[in-house]
């Protein structure tokens, strides 16, 4: 699971809107959401604590998915 899959995931479970969350991030629209929450872009590590205390995810949680996603894309490399 990648950081975009656990926070959108985490979101629908809360029944919470792009734009619900951009709002509570201070964020001025929904579109950075989207974008990764569909792995067009990826969450910035400096951002992340953020979205863990807006949508309660456990930061380990989050850690975790941060490797998943470094060990894919090495994988998708040749790196297995």
């Amino acid at each position: 699971m990648t950081p975009g899959t656990l926070i959108k995931e985490t979101r629908e479970k809360r029944n919470m809107t792009q734009k619900e969350l951009a709002d509570a991030l201070n964020y001025d629209n929904p579109q950075f959401l989207s974008l990764i929450e569909n792995g067009h872009s990826k969450l910035p590590a400096y951002s992340a604590k953020a979205y863990c205390a807006v949508l309660g995810i456990k930061p380990a949680l989050m850690k975790k998915a941060f490797v998943n996603e470094y060990v894919e894309r090495l994988e998708r490399m040749g790196l297995k």
